[in-house]
């Protein structure tokens, strides 16, 4: 499967993102309807308004979901009405600047792994951290019986 604009050496990454709420990435091993879909009804409810861009196996998601509204950034639309994409937009930024400024290269074995922990920082910013760890790692120890 060859991508648009030269993306057929790049492992696709599924981002989801309620609105003010939590984003939830995936890597897929192919961006396609076979692969996307099933990850789409999985983890959004069919009342829901669904957001994205003009990719090609979202076409078809308002028969799935309450509403489908597609923004269409190859005839330069930034919004429609009062939908837009910037929280999701705004996420893959920051995650670029992650890997350009701290990792500076991600091997696709561990890709999973980075994209989780970029989105954990993501879904706790404004949280102390650091005793979100300490609590985590106690609730692991009593959950593991020796």
């Amino acid at each position: 499967n060859i991508y648009p604009g030269g993306m057929e050496h790049k492992v696709p990454v599924l981002g989801m993102i309620e609105r003010k709420g939590e984003i939830v990435l995936k890597v897929i091993p192919k961006a396609n309807k076979e692969v996307i879909r099933p990850i789409l009804n999985q983890r959004i409810t069919c009342e829901s308004v669904v957001i994205t861009d003009g990719f090609g196996p979202y076409r078809t998601l308002g028969k799935e979901f309450k509403k489908h509204v597609a923004i269409n950034h190859e005839k330069r639309q930034k919004k429609k009405g009062k939908y837009n994409l910037s929280s999701i937009e705004g996420f893959w930024a920051m995650l670029k600047r992650a890997v350009m400024g701290v990792y500076h290269s991600i091997s696709e074995t561990h890709l999973q792994s980075y994209v989780n922990e970029i989105s954990f920082k993501f879904n706790n910013r404004g949280k102390d951290i650091f005793n979100l760890l300490i609590k985590n790692m106690l609730d692991i120890k009593c959950a593991v019986s020796w």
